[in-house]
């Protein structure tokens, strides 16, 4: 698909080294690949729709092309998606990334648009943009009701109504017991933050807690990171930077899922448990959870963090003597 897209032109504002990024080698070089490679037209690549301004590539090939390392690439793609310059989506076989504001970078005609032409173009495209992500948010709160069985009732997910539901769940557990208002979970809450989970996002909490390079990941602090690194190094999982290089794409990924899990438990009544895991118990739960959630795209990570997530809160269940 990139072999199509070498021939013809792009221009680029001089306003552009104001840009964020622009003093970053690494992104910049990436942003740049990513405009020169993009599709000038609508196309379609294995029987799939690749819009003006999308490409279809993989980190790899982005890393050698620009002589990067895959994480490196990996991070520049993070970056530029936390900025909304680029919308990245990945799947198991390839990446496919959208160039925001396309129109900025190159105009339909064989010569640079005017000044008017980029305004209007820029607009339409951000708008198609702002589309596909209400697109994309309708979608997946359609689907909640379906996958809210499968992540399971036992599961306690952060949302950004947190307020409200933790309002609610005081309300419902004067009648009940303290360990059962514990065990139990608000169904609304599960979905509110879980559904959002994607790669990217799994990108951006472990290069916080692993490369530290951004300021704070969500409501966690530099003090919620030291505290979250220090359970997964007492459960065996923290990695240093040097061995991340040496990890396939597959264990990286089951790393970060880990991570995940972790640090939603952390953020949770359950924290005061964590120290009764072991890496026994804890690898044990998630290769029951590998076994029983399978991941072939990207929604399906919902439904295998929140069955994983189950699964440690029996063990956590178990050790604090309430079975």
């Amino acid at each position: 698909m990139e072999e199509n897209n070498i021939n013809g032109w792009v221009r680029s504002h001089r306003k552009m080294i104001k840009w964020k990024w622009y003093k970053d080698p690494f992104v910049k070089a990436v942003f740049y690949h990513c405009i020169l490679l993009a599709n000038h037209e609508d196309g379609v690549w294995r029987k799939q729709e690749v819009k003006r301004g999308q490409l279809i590539t993989s980190r790899e090939t982005i890393a050698e092309d620009n002589g990067m390392s895959v994480q490196q690439v990996r991070t520049c793609l993070n970056k530029l998606a936390s900025t909304n310059d680029l919308i990245v989506e990945t799947t198991n076989h390839y990446t496919k990334i959208t160039v925001v504001n396309y129109e900025k970078y190159q105009a339909n005609s064989s010569t640079p648009a005017t000044s008017t032409l980029t305004s209007k173009s820029t607009s339409k495209n951000e708008e198609v943009a702002t589309s596909k992500k209400k697109d994309i948010s309708t979608s997946k709160k359609t689907q909640e009701n379906i996958d809210i069985e499968e992540v399971g009732e036992n599961v306690d997910i952060k949302s950004t109504s947190q307020k409200s539901n933790i309002s609610t769940s005081k309300n419902e557990g004067v009648a009940t017991s303290k360990s059962t208002s514990t065990l139990t979970t608000n169904k609304n809450n599960i979905i509110n933050n879980i559904y959002r989970l994607d790669y990217t996002k799994l990108d951006l909490l472990f290069n916080y807690l692993i490369y530290r390079e951004e300021e704070n990941f969500e409501s966690l602090n530099a003090v919620d990171r030291m505290s979250i690194c220090s359970i997964l190094k007492n459960l065996e999982i923290l990695v240093t930077i040097p061995t991340i290089q040496y990890l396939s794409e597959d264990k990286l990924l089951d790393l970060k899922l880990q991570y995940w899990a972790i640090t939603e438990l952390y953020v949770n009544p359950d924290k005061v448990y964590l120290s009764k895991l072991s890496n026994s118990n804890f690898m044990f739960k998630f290769l029951k959870a590998k076994k029983y959630k399978t991941i072939e795209k990207e929604e399906d990570l919902c439904s295998f963090v929140g069955y994983f997530i189950t699964c440690l809160r029996e063990v956590m269940q178990e050790n604090r003597g309430e079975v």
